[in-house]
């Protein structure tokens, strides 16, 4: 199983998570559906490199992802982004699907609004960002 299909299934099976941005999640890989409704989120996988040493592989990989809560309001934002790192700051052992995650680290979040297209002014339209980091240790399988 891939770290992506990991973090799906993850996200799919977390009650905390499902509450907030509906089941089936609203949960896109790279860019939502234009017809997306707020709150959603998107994930980018940055980096994902699977680590060696003088003898060959390490079985150890990491994943380096973005996600992106939006919200129609910062509280709403900010309310999707509070639940995931609820669920995956620090988080310790454990498995995703099938993949034996090591370690998360939650890496600090940047915030910003986006106008709608008709160049809205702020709340009149467009949508609220938090973007974060994460990196997800896990095993190679």
């Amino acid at each position: 199983m891939s770290i992506n299909a990991a973090l799906n299934t993850k996200v799919a099976a977390t009650g905390a998570i499902t509450s907030v941005i509906d089941s089936p999640p609203k949960f896109y890989p790279m860019a939502a559906p234009t017809s997306a409704a707020l709150p959603y989120v998107i994930y980018t996988i940055i980096d994902n490199p699977h680590l060696e040493h003088q003898r060959g592989i390490a079985g150890l990989c990491y994943a380096n992802i973005q996600l992106d809560f939006y919200g129609a309001s910062s509280v709403s934002a900010s309310a999707v982004h509070e639940v995931f790192r609820g669920v995956f700051q620090g988080h310790l052992l454990g498995t995703w699907g099938s993949v034996a995650i090591k370690r998360v680290f939650w890496h600090g979040h940047r915030e910003l609004y986006e106008p709608s297209q008709n160049g809205a002014q702020l709340g009149e339209g467009g949508k609220y960002r938090i973007f974060q980091e994460m990196d997800v240790w896990y095993a190679e399988s």
